[in-house]
């Protein structure tokens, strides 16, 4: 078996970091994230259930709830980071989005478009 060392990395100055995740079992979703600054300190924490969906589906709305907390306090130079591949590359590349999550994808775009957020894959 083969181990990877993973190490978070902080912000660059005046930048904030979002990690998220989304969780989906038996049909039922859950999101959640944390907010950091530049120094690595804790800004906000979130968890909370959404209802029925799929993995696909929680992982984008996970994202997509931690923009827009990361909007309402007037961040900008957002590095936002989460494990799900598929949600990473509808944002940054242009791949196929599935169906039920391209209107969550489009929204998630506008933000990273309006406050120069830098998407990425991390792993879990």
């Amino acid at each position: 078996m083969a181990y990877k060392l993973v190490k978070w990395k902080k912000p660059p100055a005046l930048g904030s970091k979002l990690n998220t995740d989304g969780c989906y079992v038996e049909g039922n979703c859950g999101i959640r994230g944390v907010i950091s600054d530049s120094e690595g300190k804790f800004t906000l924490a979130y968890s909370l259930y959404i209802g029925p969906g799929t993995s696909n589906y929680a992982e984008s709305m996970a994202m997509l709830f931690g923009l827009q907390q990361c909007v309402q306090r007037g961040l900008y130079n957002i590095i936002a980071e989460a494990d799900l591949k598929l949600v990473t590359s509808c944002v940054t590349e242009n791949t196929t989005i599935p169906w039920r999550i391209i209107e969550l994808i489009g929204e998630i775009k506008k933000i990273v478009t309006d406050r120069d957020v830098t998407v990425k894959h991390c792993f879990r």
